[in-house]
């Protein structure tokens, strides 16, 4: 299956430090969203914290009093890269 994604965001943040939130709004209503947290030197479960602290989901919410703009799931998923080991870490939980 072939699913089409629209790129809202693309941010980075500090200049020695590589961090950045991308997300990726589906083309179909029912189709997952995609929220990504990119980390250097931390863990994916505390990229993953980010999303839920900052309330990145709330884009998808639609406003108060009206309907969800998106009816599929919710996914944040964090990746962090390690300069000690110069390993990839990925861990994916739905919202």
């Amino acid at each position: 299956m072939i699913v089409n994604f629209s790129i809202l965001r693309f941010c980075f943040s500090g200049f020695w430090r590589f961090e950045s939130s991308i997300i990726f709004y589906p083309e179909r209503k029912n189709g997952d969203a995609l929220i990504l947290e990119l980390k250097v030197d931390s863990t994916p479960e505390e990229a993953i914290k980010q999303v839920k602290d900052k309330n990145y989901a709330l884009r998808f919410k639609g406003k108060m009093g009206e309907k969800p703009k998106y009816a599929g799931r919710i996914l944040a998923v964090g990746i962090t890269y390690s300069t000690k080991t110069k390993e990839y870490s990925c861990k994916v939980e739905a919202l």
